[in-house]
């Protein structure tokens, strides 16, 4: 294992852009609230600087897990705010999908087409059923992951 960045609090949301050779992560903790992207080298697995690319705004939700979709999109569950945000590749959020459940954790695209999507919830208070794993369909298309190459001169080994 090696680390490419520590100090976070609450580390989540990794996607993948392939088209754009971007990066994407971000930090739900209460605190931080927000969505990097780094430029990233395909080939090599190189990666360039950390940049903000989306705040959560208001109270309710923070950036949990993301995806990307065919566009570009980026989409992020929003723990504890009922909500899936969605961006444009700028960092606009274009499009916000109401859950059923309160506490969206992690999306991901799904089916022969790619027009389903997989969301996870932890338990919120009081749920004493905990967690769910729900599929929808969408008129948006996931892509499919993007295989890269770390390389050892960007990050360092826990040994």
């Amino acid at each position: 294992v090696t680390v490419i960045e520590d100090g976070m609090r609450t580390p989540n949301g990794l996607a993948v852009d392939e088209a754009r050779g971007r990066l994407y992560l971000s930090d739900s903790h209460r605190d931080v609230r927000t969505i990097w992207s780094r430029d990233l080298d395909l080939a090599s697995g190189a990666l360039g600087e950390k940049r903000v690319f989306a705040e959560a705004e208001g109270k309710d939700g923070r950036p949990d897990g993301g995806a990307i979709d065919q566009t570009g999109h980026y989409w992020s569950a929003a723990v504890e705010g009922a909500r899936i945000d969605v961006f444009d590749p700028s960092g606009t959020r274009v499009s916000t999908l109401a859950t059923p459940m309160p506490d969206p954790t992690k999306i991901a695209f799904g089916g022969a087409d790619l027009s389903l999507i997989y969301l996870t919830s932890k338990a919120g208070d009081g749920d004493g059923d905990g967690g769910v794993l729900a599929v929808a369909e969408t008129t948006a298309r996931g892509r499919a992951p993007a295989p890269f190459a770390p390389t050892r001169s960007n990050h360092r080994s826990l040994d």
